[in-house]
């Protein structure tokens, strides 16, 4: 299933251009896009909005990585730890930095 803009507007999946990051939540994405600690992550989260599947079995899988993560404080801990993400440093946006690849705008800067 693909969203078109009106759909996606009238839902109020996505906040509507120029909404600030503060203060409660005005789209669906504010409220399941807003504990995620990366940028990808958050991309993540708005391609399924926009883009919902209706495989049962990709849902499943997703909802099923979902509980799991929230039910695990030990182990999302152990994950940030792994990839590096605690104290405050950051995931790099690996998606952006592919992009940058194939426009041959990437530096090492």
């Amino acid at each position: 299933v693909r969203l078109d803009s009106a759909a996606v507007e009238a839902a109020t999946v996505l906040p509507p251009p120029g909404a600030k990051k503060t203060g409660p939540p005005t789209s669906l994405l504010d409220v399941l896009g807003g504990p995620c600690r990366t940028i990808a992550g958050s991309r993540l989260v708005e391609a399924w909005l926009r883009q919902p599947s209706r495989d049962k079995s990709i849902l499943e899988k997703r909802h099923k990585a979902v509980e799991a993560l929230r039910d695990a404080q030990d182990g999302r801990e152990a994950l940030r730890s792994a990839l590096g993400t605690t104290k405050g440093a950051r995931i790099p946006d690996v998606s952006k930095l592919c992009a940058k690849l194939r426009q041959g705008k990437a530096t090492l800067v």
